[in-house]
């Protein structure tokens, strides 16, 4: 198989469950919130706020689990703090720049537009659709980081050899101090 079409199937099966939520999350806070607002504009900032709530729940729920899985072998605080730590470094790495420009700008303008445009179903979609294409063209380059500065794990969830991170050495300060 050819490097792109392998790098887009792994793209695809690290993302498409995170999108099913995430979508299933869109058109249910939109609904809600139209429902209850009759607005247009509350149903996008609704819809952009239920999305990134399953989207990222997803991979909280992902890769918060593997990272737990990998720290078997720690003390059960030692292994909480390691899961805790890994977790919000990688998806900080992965998604930390494409969200910011995302949630504040993209989505909710393309929501908007696209309920205007097409009327709200297929609006909230399309708009979802045209968001997720700015978004992960920059997650997917966070997440290439990612795999390439922490050894992180593939899409399929299985583990890898990685480098073993163990505590930094205590330094004595005082044997630092050059009166002493």
């Amino acid at each position: 198989m050819p490097v792109v079409l392998r790098k887009f199937r792994e793209w695809f099966i690290r993302y498409y469950p995170a999108e099913i939520v995430g979508t299933v999350g869109a058109l249910a806070g939109a609904y809600a919130a139209h429902t209850i607002t009759g607005s247009v504009a509350v149903a996008a900032i609704a819809g952009s706020v239920a999305e990134t709530v399953g989207f990222y729940g997803y991979f909280v729920w992902h890769d918060g689990r593997t990272h737990y899985r990998r720290h078997r072998r720690t003390g059960r605080l030692r292994r909480v703090w390691l899961t805790v730590l890994y977790t919000v470094r990688g998806l900080a790495v992965e998604f930390g720049p494409a969200e910011l420009l995302d949630s504040f700008f993209v989505r909710p303008a393309s929501m908007y537009a696209g309920q205007e445009l097409f009327g709200f179903a297929g609006g909230v979609l399309a708009g979802k659709l045209a968001a997720d294409l700015v978004f992960y063209g920059i997650a997917v380059v966070g997440y290439e980081s990612k795999k390439l500065w922490f050894h992180a794990f593939p899409a399929n969830g299985t583990l890898v050899p990685q480098r073993v991170e163990t505590e930094p050495e205590m330094i004595d300060v005082a044997s630092l101090v050059p009166w002493r």
